[in-house]
């Protein structure tokens, strides 16, 4: 099939990233993103390595078992997130809450606008910063801290009055 040769390296790939992985493994795994065993069968976990660091980076997290592990693979393999641990960033910590300078990674990624000037005074030195001035460029954001709005909060967590205004100015 024309899906065979993708779904090899695939496994490939998840055979790179965890070597101990054994067939019923990687069959399990893909069970889970919806391809049922009968589509797998004759399909080989040898093949040509991929060298794709994203899909490396989400086959390597190691807590995204569970109901969301598909939208946090999707998210991994889209570039929206590195993870929540760097430097190692073999987690994403599904069951965090989302601080302000991560959502603002988050958008950056999935909206691509253009880096800005320094918008903020809280956010210096921190890993944030270009997403956060990004989203200040592009009109996304206005800070944390009416009326003045020179500070952005980036490591306060979102609340749910916060993210509707940020997706309203997301997606008009």
């Amino acid at each position: 099939s024309f899906a065979a040769p993708h779904v090899s390296a695939t496994f490939a790939l998840m055979k790179s990233v965890n070597p101990t992985l054994a067939p019923v493994d990687l069959a399990d795994i893909a069970g889970r993103h919806g391809l049922s065993r009968r589509s797998l069968s004759g399909v080989t976990t040898y093949g040509a390595r991929l060298q794709v660091d994203t899909a490396t980076m989400a086959a390597s997290f190691v807590d995204i078992a569970g109901v969301f592990e598909y939208d946090i693979v999707w998210m991994a393999l889209e570039g929206l997130t590195r993870g929540c641990n760097p430097p190692a960033n073999d987690r994403y910590c599904p069951d965090r809450p989302v601080t302000r300078g991560e959502l603002a990674a988050f958008l950056h990624r999935a909206l691509g606008v253009p880096l800005g000037p320094d918008a903020f005074s809280d956010d210096d030195g921190s890993v944030f910063e270009p997403h956060i001035n990004a989203l200040a460029r592009a009109g996304l954001t206005r800070g944390c801290n009416p009326p003045h709005n020179d500070r952005f909060c980036p490591d306060r967590h979102v609340t749910r009055g916060e993210l509707a205004a940020f997706l309203n100015r997301a997606l008009p």
